[in-house]
Formats: C-alpha cells, sequence, structure tokens
C-alpha cells in the first residue's frame, strides 16, 4: 500500500485516500469538518493524534489498523475492515460512543460491547442493573402458551433465566439486559467502550439448544462498531437461525401481564426481522419496522432450529457496513403488511406476506417466522391450513394467489377490530387490488378501497380469513363443467334460474356489492334451481353458485 499521510491540513500525496493507501493521521483528523470519511488500504494513527470517525461518517479499511493516538467512534459512526484476518492494534485510546434511546424508569435495552475486554463494572457502571441470559434456563411459559399454542413464546416460567450479572467479562457476540434506574425522566444510557480493542474477524457463539426451537432463546449482539446486516446474519447461519428479534422498549412492566414476577414484560414490544422483511413491535406504530441494519453493540434475539447440542453463531467482516442508518427498497419485493387494531384497547398486531423468487409456498426457514403470543395477533397459514404465521414468503406473485390467514384475541370482551393495509410495495403487488374475505361472515373487502371492520370475541380463529387479488365474480370461470351453468334472466325483476346440467348445484349466495351476504340457499343438491330476489333492491349483485365440482360467481343486475 502506498503511504498517504493527513498533516493537519492536507492529504500528502495529494487526493483523498483510496483502498490502496495506508493512511497515516500524523495530525488531528475530523470527518466532520476536515473531508468526510476515509477509505484505505491500512490506517496508522500516530501518538499525541486524534482520529475522529463523526456521526454518519465511516473508516473503511481493508487490512490492519494500528492506533499509537486516540481513536474515537461517535454515535452512528461506523469502523469497518474488510479481511477476516486483519488486525486492530491499541497502542493508545480508543473510544466507541453508544447512545441508548430515552429509557423510563425500569425501562432496559439489549446491549453487547464492540471492544474486546470490555467488563460489567466498567462500560455498564451506572447501569442499575445488568443480566445476561441463560439458554438453559428458559422453559416456555405456560399460562402464555395455553392461550397462543403455536405461537412465539418468548415469557419464561420462571424467571430464572436471566440472572443478575453482578461483576465479569462482556463476551464477544453476547447480549445483555441493561436497566436504567427506577426513577427520573426518560433519558439515554451514554456509553463509551475503551477497554481492550475493536473486535475484527470471525466471532463465535455458541447458542444453547434445549430439544425444540420455542425452548431456545439466546441473546446475542452485534460485536462490532459497525452495523452489520440482519440479512447478512441470517443467511451466514442458516441451518440455525431464521429469524431476528428485536427488544423495543415501548411498554412499562404490568402486573396484568403473564409471567414470573409482580410486574411483567411484554411480547408486544419485539418486533420480527427476516429474509423476507419486518414486523412492528405490535405495542407500537409502524417506526419500529426493523430496516435491516443492526447497529454497534444492539442486542437481539433468536431461537435456534438445529437440535443436537450447542449451535455455533457466526459473525464476519463481510455482514459489516458503513452505514447503519437505512437500508435501501428493493422495488423489486412484492410484500404486504396487514394490521388488525382495536381502538378499544388501542392494541394491534402486524402480517406481512411477501412473494419472492427464493421462497416457495410451503414453509422456507428463513422467510417464514411463527406469530408471538400477543393479545391481539393476525397471520397466516400454509396451504394446508397449518402453522401460524407472522411472516410467510410465498413463491413469485400471481394474482390467482389465496391466501388463508387467521386470527386471535386474549379479550374477554366482544369488540371491534379493524383490519387494513399497513403498508404495500412492489412492482407486481403495489398495482394490486387487494381483497378479504370473511368465511366467518360471508364479507367481501376490497382492501384496496376501505378497510374491513368486524366484531370478535376472545378465541383463536384459524383460517377465518382469505387474502386474494383477483375479485371473486372472475374466480373458477375456466373451468369447463362450471362453464355450462346457466343463470337468467340477467337482469331480472324477481326470479333467478339456475341450471347446471353436468353437475349438481350444493348452494347459492348472493352479495351485494359491499360483499354482504343478503340472500344463502344450501342443501339443494339438484341441477336446477329457482331464487325469489323480489325482496331485493334494484342493484347489481354477485350470484355465487357452489357446485361439486367447485364454484362460480357472476354479477346480475336486479331491475
Amino acid at each position: 500500500c502506498a503511504v498517504k499521510t493527513w498533516d493537519g491540513s492536507n492529504w500528502n500525496p495529494a487526493g483523498n485516500p483510496t483502498a490502496t493507501d495506508h493512511v497515516v493521521i500524523s495530525d488531528d483528523y475530523d470527518t466532520t469538518t476536515d473531508g468526510g470519511s476515509i477509505t484505505a488500504c491500512e490506517v496508522t494513527v500516530d501518538a499525541s493524534t486524534r482520529l475522529t470517525i463523526g456521526a454518519d461518517d465511516f473508516l473503511s479499511v481493508v487490512n490492519d489498523i494500528t492506533v499509537n493516538g486516540t481513536l474515537n467512534v461517535a454515535q452512528i459512526a461506523s469502523v469497518v475492515q474488510i479481511e477476516d484476518a486483519a488486525t486492530v492494534t491499541n497502542n493508545g485510546t480508543i473510544n466507541v460512543y453508544v447512545d441508548t434511546p430515552d429509557l423510563n424508569g425500569r425501562d432496559f435495552v439489549l446491549l453487547g460491547s464492540p471492544m474486546s475486554s470490555e467488563t460489567r463494572a466498567h462500560v455498564f457502571e451506572n447501569a442499575l442493573r445488568v443480566r445476561n441470559h441463560l439458554t438453559e434456563e428458559f422453559s416456555p411459559n405456560t399460562e402464555v402458551g395455553d392461550g397462543s399454542p403455536g405461537a412465539g413464546n418468548w415469557v419464561d416460567e420462571t424467571g430464572n433465566d436471566w440472572p443478575v450479572l453482578e461483576n465479569g467479562p462482556i463476551n464477544l457476540g453476547e447480549g445483555y439486559m441493561v436497566m436504567r434506574d427506577l426513577t427520573g425522566p426518560p433519558a439515554p444510557l451514554n456509553l463509551n467502550f475503551n477497554t481492550g480493542t475493536l473486535n475484527n474477524g470471525v466471532i463465535n457463539y455458541s447458542a444453547g439448544y434445549n430439544g425444540n426451537q420455542n425452548s431456545s432463546p439466546s441473546i446475542l449482539a452485534n460485536p462490532y462498531a459497525s452495523a452489520i446486516s440482519a440479512t447478512d446474519f441470517i443467511t451466514t447461519n442458516s441451518g440455525g437461525v431464521d429469524a431476528v428479534y428485536f427488544w423495543e422498549h415501548v411498554t412499562s412492566p404490568n402486573a396484568g401481564l403473564p409471567g414470573p414476577f409482580g410486574l411483567n414484560y411484554t411480547m408486544e414490544d419485539i418486533s420480527i426481522f427476516n429474509l423476507t422483511g419486518g414486523t412492528a413491535a405490535a405495542g407500537s406504530d409502524s417506526s419500529t419496522v426493523p430496516n435491516g441494519m443492526i447497529s454497534t453493540g444492539q442486542g437481539f434475539g433468536v431461537k435456534v432450529s438445529s437440535a443436537g447440542g450447542p449451535v455455533s453463531i457466526t459473525f464476519n467482516n463481510a455482514m459489516r457496513r458503513t452505514t447503519g442508518n437505512a437500508m435501501p427498497r428493493n422495488q423489486n419485493l412484492d410484500r404486504i403488511w396487514l394490521q388488525v387494531e382495536s381502538d378499544g384497547y388501542d392494541l394491534k398486531s402486524t402480517a406481512l406476506i411477501g412473494f419472492l423468487d427464493q421462497a416457495t409456498d410451503g414453509f422456507d426457514e428463513g422467510y417464514d417466522a411463527k406469530r408471538l403470543a400477543t393479545n391481539v395477533s393476525l397471520y397466516s397459514h400454509l396451504d394446508d391450513g397449518t402453522d401460524v404465521l407472522g411472516i410467510q414468503a410465498r413463491g413469485v406473485f400471481e394474482e390467482n394467489k389465496k391466501i388463508s390467514m387467521g386470527f386471535a384475541s386474549l379479550i374477554d370482551e366482544k369488540i371491534d377490530y379493524t383490519i387494513s393495509i399497513q403498508n404495500i410495495e412492489g412492482i407486481n403487488l403495489g398495482t394490486a387490488t387487494v381483497y378479504l374475505i370473511d368465511t366467518l361472515e360471508d364479507v367481501i373487502t376490497n382492501l384496496s378501497e376501505a378497510n374491513y371492520t368486524f366484531m370478535s370475541e376472545k378465541g383463536i380463529y384459524d383460517n377465518r380469513f382469505v387474502l386474494q387479488f383477483v375479485p371473486e365474480v372472475i374466480l373458477g370461470t375456466n373451468n369447463p363443467v362450471l362453464k355450462e351453468v346457466a343463470i337468467y334472466p340477467n337482469p331480472t325483476q324477481g326470479v333467478l334460474n339456475i341450471v347446471s346440467p353436468k353437475t349438481t348445484i350444493t348452494s347459492v349466495r348472493i352479495f351485494d356489492l359491499s360483499g354482504r351476504v343478503v340472500l344463502n340457499t344450501s342443501d339443494l343438491n339438484s341441477n336446477t334451481t329457482e331464487l325469489n330476489l323480489s325482496e331485493l333492491n334494484s342493484a347489481m349483485y354477485f350470484v355465487e353458485v357452489i357446485t361439486e365440482a367447485g364454484s362460480l360467481t357472476e354479477r346480475i343486475l336486479k331491475d
């Protein structure tokens, strides 16, 4: 690498450094004021000299970093090394600053360390309490499990999976629960990681396995002084990790929540990200949808899916990014986020469905994730009606796709819920019309034009809804047997005849334009039937004819 030196005013030789330069900082350099981010082959910071990487800036180095003076890495700044074998030699001082979001009393945040030798007593000295997680002590809470069978359960039965850490090292790649004091106004934890040297290269963490995935949570943390890609993390650890979970610290602990303590935290504060995308924490708005990046020292959860003992989780330099603030949207991803919300209790849930080249219509590890056991939940099923998925990927989008969806509520009252499109994107899906069919109430709603409101009691309603992208009026018309069905006269002033010469009619339903069933006849078991529509108002209707060969829906006009 050719040497390029910063003398306090200029680069020598002239020109900004590149990945082929050995950068020598011989006088103070601040990316905020002196010329911006630095890309280099190697970097040396001379003694009595300060290199400051400002917020939103980066230091990207192919190989080694030697600090004989001071290296300051500001909040939201990034230091990235490309080669896993590269080293960071700290002969001076390295400061990595991390500010948490504002925390209320009793709030906690999940954190790890980007430095190699930090301890609980040093970097977390001002925290009220620090806990580390023991996977082998975790047992899914039975009250939560009984109320939400099949859902992801992060509540322990006894609470002994989070012992207090009085002192000791902060292990590389491990996440810790760090709690602020109990009183005072909301405030962040302002942390300075400065013991040891910067973590770099391959870091392995042994995640425990307790016999099944739901019983095997581990708390990890980004071990680098830069953001890492959650997508790359999941892909690198495929076969063991299929999703990452983030704690959004939205809700204070509550005595009314299930759990082992007098005051318990809620799973409404957990957001999810996998290879399909992310869903917001149920207790917040869409601002907590993960953006696919894991920031410096940020903690997160995984539930390993491999049997046979501990699973080796790998971090490496290929995951690292020079920015952790945004992930550009890929408009080729066809994705829809549906939200159910109860206005009365301000409870909500989001389900994500994506249509991806890499996915199938079956269960795809890394692309599908179970719903969480929240108070209210909207989720999807596989084609066979199984699994309860908060995130599901299907194959490439086609208009004739149908997705079965379920709904669950732990609220004892019968109250109103509203289902709406929270977000929709993609070249194909972004221009599609979205229909929701409530099979319990016989209602079809065009969600692209209006939300759907329904009443429900406490319960689990698997396969209650069907999401589709083609109106019922044209479904099933390619069936040659159904093409022989005759519906006449149309328009009609009262009597409507239906003749099906090649298959038996079992039932007929008539819908108005809002999707409401206005006439329903069943147990016909005949090739012909006659309906009296004289009581219906003059308007357009849809007639659905259900036969042994399938169903046909046609539009009719009542004069």
